[in-house]
């Protein structure tokens, strides 16, 4: 891998994990019950939909 190639790999990777970190503090999704993609989505779409409607 090139230097540039490694600094975009790395950038995906650190925006996936602010996301997280985001997930788990402001939307207060602290364990998932499920370890199946669309599982998760689903449960994402839920919160997602709540907090705008909250909002």
């Amino acid at each position: 891998m090139s230097t540039v190639e490694i600094f975009y790999f790395y950038n995906k990777r650190q925006t996936i994990e602010a996301f997280f970190k985001m997930a788990k503090n402001v939307y207060h999704i602290k364990n998932l019950r499920t370890s199946k993609f669309y599982g998760i989505y689903g449960f994402l779409w839920l919160v997602f939909i709540t907090h705008n409607l909250i909002s």
